[in-house]
């Protein structure tokens, strides 16, 4: 029998949507810099609330199963939604419209935005591939076939942007290397063999790669999961697949500089960081077991180990009393996380007064800017939101079993 030749399947099904059109200013009268979205993972809708009241602005279609993860334009007009079976959705906050959507994979991950706005990478399981997408029109830039140097195909756990290098950063959970794919004109040279000199106009080196989509190869010894960044990016913290260690990569010189005892499942693309004794250290969830790792980022030492009551998904920091921010305070001021631990166990029979206010349930993120405009709280690198969890009308078995760890630090 003659078996058919494999065909590979691409990028398809793009739709840009007739109905919509470009609204010149926000046609709500909330504050379009506070708004909260909500995505439900019942019914795949998501809803757009004012920041400051909740009353709901609109309400629309997502694609499937949507679990979270929106990114942000810069000027907080448009979002990028994914769902796992591979469909980006881009939507029109001011227009309160969905501008269209493009299936840019069949098994998803996540998705990346360039920090000009311009590209979204989206990392795919199924095919083993990165796409990058054009943000203006959702139409196809180019497509990675993901292989290690001697051909061997693998799946991209997470895709990330690194703003001050000017790059998406891939891990890759079938091979021993971490992807840099520049999405600035002036990326690399990046070499894919021997380099005899890399000086300005005498580059002597092997497969160079530069400019726009130019991708880099950094080896490490073994597949990592996810990863954890340095504030300027010239580090990384990934965690092996296998294994009872993380690695430290430095991005600078390409290669591993140290490695952490991190047991379990750390999930460090959801750690965070912050100043303490002059240091920075960065404190780490479980997703297995009941502990948070604080490491020291100047020597990458364990600083200690915090036992929980159960696994954790994710950590947020705040500004000493003042409101809940989606990172540390890059001068180091008020609170943090790490150091001595107040548990306070929350029955999920009894929602916290904004959770009660909400109308649909699921898991959400919001944007809510008027905090970073007054000042008391860091600006947002790339649209980053913070995740809400809503309890109203879902039942949802990781509710039940759901804490909170309060952790304070004195800087």
């Amino acid at each position: 029998m003659i078996s058919a030749p494999a065909t590979r399947w691409t990028p398809a099904s793009r739709s840009l949507r007739d109905d919509y059109t470009l609204a010149a200013e926000p046609v709500f009268t909330a504050d379009p810099m506070n708004i909260t979205l909500v995505v439900e993972t019942g019914d795949s809708h998501i809803s757009v609330l004012d920041g400051d009241t909740f009353a709901v602005l609109d309400r629309s279609e997502a694609p499937f199963a949507v679990h979270g993860g929106p990114k942000f334009s810069s000027d907080g007009r448009y979002v990028f939604v994914m769902s796992p079976d591979g469909w980006l959705q881009k939507y029109d906050i001011w227009s309160l419209h969905e501008v269209g959507r493009m299936r840019a994979g069949l098994n998803s991950r996540n998705i990346a935005l360039s920090s000009g706005g311009r590209w979204l990478a989206l990392a795919n399981y199924l095919p083993m591939t990165l796409t990058i997408l054009s943000t203006a029109d959702l139409g196809v830039a180019i497509v990675f076939d993901v292989t290690d140097r001697k051909g061997k195909p693998s799946r991209v756990s997470a895709v990330y942007q690194a703003p001050q290098r000017g790059t998406f950063v891939l891990a890759l959970k079938d091979v021993p290397e971490i992807w840099e794919v520049a999405f600035t004109e002036d990326g690399g040279p990046y070499s894919e063999g021997l380099v005899h000199s890399n000086e300005y106009g005498m580059e002597e080196a092997l497969g160079v790669e530069r400019g726009l989509f130019a991708r880099r190869r950094i080896q490490i010894s073994a597949p990592l999961d996810d990863f954890f960044f340095s504030h300027d990016y010239r580090e990384l913290v990934g965690a092996k697949s296998e294994g009872e260690a993380g690695v430290v990569v430095n991005l600078e010189v390409g290669r591993e500089i140290a490695t952490l005892p991190l047991p379990g499942m750390p999930h460090l693309g959801l750690g965070i960081s912050c100043l303490r004794d002059g240091h920075r250290v960065v404190a780490i969830p479980n997703l297995n077991e009941g502990r948070i790792s604080v490491i020291d980022m100047q020597d990458w030492s364990l600083i200690k180990v915090i036992e929980t009551s159960g696994p954790g998904f994710f950590l947020r920091s705040h500004l000493g009393r003042g409101p809940l921010g989606p990172g540390p305070d890059p001068a180091g001021r008020g609170k943090g996380l790490t150091g001595q631990v107040r548990q306070a166990l929350r029955s999920s029979d009894t929602p916290a007064p904004e959770q009660a206010a909400l109308p649909h349930g699921g898991r959400g993120r919001t944007a809510s800017r008027k905090a970073r405009r007054e000042g008391s709280a860091p600006p947002h690198r790339g649209g980053r939101a913070l995740r809400i969890r809503l309890q109203s009308g879902l039942e949802m078995p990781e509710i039940m079993e759901s804490f909170c760890v309060f952790i304070s630090i004195d800087v």
